[in-house]
């Protein structure tokens, strides 16, 4: 399931997977000011809160693909929250060697989601 940061407050979740986290937000030059105060008045925050937050917030368990070259936009949370993320002892640090691009299709999506849920049969 795919959604977008404002959607993980519809729930909370154990697990949230964000690809492209370079892309996550904060509240600078948005076009949609009113939903991001009042996701973060939710919160409990001012304007400073960001996407990053949100995530944070929502779920239990994060893995975050980050890439501070690619962040570029004013509105990008800024590599600081991310280092601070980094720097915390109970953080996992990984980093990607290679990635592969593939056309999914519909065995590639039912492959990951068996791995996810733990579904492949031994030695397949």
């Amino acid at each position: 399931m795919v959604i977008s940061p404002s959607d993980t407050f519809n729930d909370q979740y154990d697990l949230l997977i964000i690809d492209e986290a370079h892309r996550l937000r904060q509240y600078r030059n948005i076009g949609w000011r009113g939903t991001f105060k009042k996701n973060n008045r939710k919160l409990g925050l001012d304007d400073t809160g960001t996407e990053l937050d949100w995530i944070i917030a929502n779920s239990r368990n994060q893995i975050f693909f980050y890439d501070d070259a690619q962040s570029v936009k004013p509105s990008d949370v800024d590599s600081s929250a991310f280092k601070k993320l980094l720097d915390n002892a109970k953080t996992t640090k990984l980093a990607l060697k290679s990635q592969m691009r593939v056309k999914g299709g519909n065995n590639y999506i039912q492959f990951v989601d068996d791995i996810m849920q733990v579904k492949r049969e031994r030695g397949s």
